[in-house]
C-alpha cells in the first residue's frame, strides 16, 4: 500500500481548496505577527514588565500544547476540514475579545483563545498539506504552507503597527475578526469529506530508525520555537525600541521586510528538503547560530537588521526540513490508526513546549539577566541543537531522500 493510498486527502482536491488551506495559515500569520509591534505599546501603556509580557506570549503556546494531540485525533477521525473551520471561528472570537478588552488581562484571555484556534488551524492544515504532497513533494507543499504563513507574518506587523500609530490597537483586532469570519464561512462551504485510510505497522527495527527521525525533528521544533518565537519575538522588538528608539510603525516595517525575504527562503527550503532533509537542518542551524552571535556583538542599526534577517533565514531553512522529516518518520512507521492529524499534533506539541519555555523563560531572563545575556544564550542553544543534529544524523546516515 502506498503513501498516496493512505492519504487523509485525495490529491485530486480542487485548487480552490488548496488555496483555502494556504489562506488559513496566512490569516493566522497576520494575527500572530500583528502582536509583535504591540509588545512595546503594551509595556509602555500599562507599565508591564518583561515576565508579564512573556506570560501573555506564552499562554498561546500553552493552549497549543494542551490541545494539539486531541485536535489531531479529531482531525483524523472526523475530518481535518471540520477542525480547520472550527479553528477559524475561534480565531474570530479571540480577535473580538482583545478588541473589546485591550488591556493586559484582555490580551491574556484573547491569546489563550488564539492558541486554541492556532492549534486547530496548524494541526489540520499541516496534515492536509503533507498528504497532498505525498513522499516526493511533501517538502514543497509544506514549504508553500510556511511561505503563506510568512506572508501573513509580513503583513501582520506592518498592519498592526500602522493601525496602532494612526488609530488604536483595537481596530486591528476588529479587522482580524472580520477576516476570520469570512474565511470560516468559506472553509465551511468548501469543506470536503476527509477519511484516513488503514495504516499497516512497520517492523521493530524500522520503527526505531524512524523514531530517531521523529526525535531529531522534535528537537528542531523545540529549538526553533524557543529561540525564534519564544525569545526573539520578545527580545528583538524591545531591542529595536529601547536601543534604537524606533516606533511601532518602524518596527513593523522592519519585520515586514524580514518576512517578505523569508517567504522566498521558506518556499525554497521546502524544495531543497525534497532532495534531502538532513543537510538543510545543519546549514540552517549553522547560519542561525552565527547570526545570533553577530547580533549580540553589533551596536549599529545598519548591522543589526541584516543579523535579524539571517537569524530568521537560518531557522526557516531548519524548520523547512524538520517538518517534512517528521511526517516522513510517521509515514514510514505506518502506526496503526494514527494519521497525519496525530502526527502534526505531536509535532505541534514539541513546538509549543519550546515556545512556552522560551516566551515565559525569556521574559524572566530579560528581567533578571538583561538582553545581551539572553541573546548569547539563544546562540548557545542553536549551537547545542547543531551538535545534537549532527550526532543523530551520523546515527541514521546521510544518504537517501530523508
Amino acid at each position: 500500500m502506498t503513501i498516496a493510498e493512505n492519504s487523509l486527502v485525495s490529491s485530486a482536491q480542487p485548487p480552490i481548496y488548496r488555496w483555502s488551506i494556504r489562506f488559513s495559515v496566512c490569516g493566522e500569520g497576520i494575527f500572530f505577527g500583528g502582536m509583535i509591534p504591540l509588545i512595546p505599546w503594551l509595556a509602555e501603556r500599562f507599565q508591564v514588565e518583561e515576565r508579564t509580557l512573556g506570560l501573555i506570549l506564552g499562554i498561546y503556546a500553552l493552549m497549543v500544547l494542551l490541545t494539539s494531540l486531541p485536535l489531531g485525533l479529531v482531525s483524523d477521525r472526523r475530518g481535518a476540514g471540520l477542525v480547520l473551520s472550527a479553528g477559524g471561528g475561534s480565531m474570530a472570537a479571540a480577535a473580538v475579545v482583545i478588541a473589546l478588552w485591550p488591556t493586559p488581562l484582555g490580551f491574556l484571555v484573547g491569546r489563550a483563545i488564539q492558541g486554541l484556534a492556532a492549534s486547530a488551524v496548524w494541526t489540520s492544515a499541516l496534515a492536509i498539506a503533507s498528504d497532498l504532497g505525498g513522499s516526493r513533494a511533501r517538502g514543497r507543499e509544506l514549504g508553500f504552507l510556511f511561505a503563506m504563513s510568512g506572508a501573513g507574518y509580513a503583513i501582520g506587523p506592518s498592519l498592526s503597527g500602522a493601525i496602532t500609530e494612526l488609530w488604536s490597537p483595537a481596530l486591528f483586532f476588529w479587522v482580524m475578526a472580520a477576516i476570520w469570519l469570512v474565511n470560516t464561512i468559506l472553509l465551511l462551504a468548501w469543506r470536503p469529506s476527509l477519511e484516513p485510510g488503514p495504516q499497516p505497522e512497520a517492523g521493530l527495527s524500522e520503527a526505531r530508525r524512524q523514531g530517531l527521525k521523529l526525535l531529531l525533528a522534535g528537537i528542531m521544533g523545540v529549538t526553533y520555537s524557543v529561540a525564534n518565537f519564544g525569545l526573539l519575538q520578545l527580545t528583538v522588538p524591545l531591542l529595536l525600541s529601547e536601543k534604537f528608539n524606533l516606533s511601532p510603525l518602524v518596527i513593523g516595517q522592519i519585520f515586514l521586510g524580514n518576512e517578505l525575504f523569508l517567504i522566498i527562503v521558506r518556499y525554497m527550503a521546502g524544495h531543497w528538503s525534497d532532495y534531502g532533509r538532513r543537510l538543510p537542518l545543519v546549514v540552517g542551524l549553522s547560519l542561525a547560530a552565527l547570526a545570533l552571535t553577530g547580533l549580540n556583538l553589533v551596536d549599529r542599526l545598519v548591522w543589526t537588521i541584516p543579523a535579524i534577517f539571517l537569524i530568521e533565514a537560518g531557522f526557516a531553512i531548519m524548520i523547512g526540513a524538520s517538518a517534512p522529516l517528521f511526517a516522513d518518520g510517521l509515514a514510514e512507521m505506518r502506526l496503526a490508526r494514527l494519521g497525519a492529524g496525530v502526527a502534526f499534533g505531536i509535532f505541534n506539541i514539541f513546538w509549543s513546549i519550546g515556545y512556552l519555555l522560551g516566551a515565559y523563560g525569556g521574559g524572566v531572563a530579560l528581567t533578571a539577566l538583561g538582553r545581551s545575556t539572553v541573546l548569547g544564550g539563544i546562540a548557545a542553544l542553536a549551537g547545542l541543537a547543531w551538535l545534537i543534529s549532527l550526532a543523530v544524523i551520523m546515527r541514521i546516515g546521510w544518504r537517501n531522500r530523508t
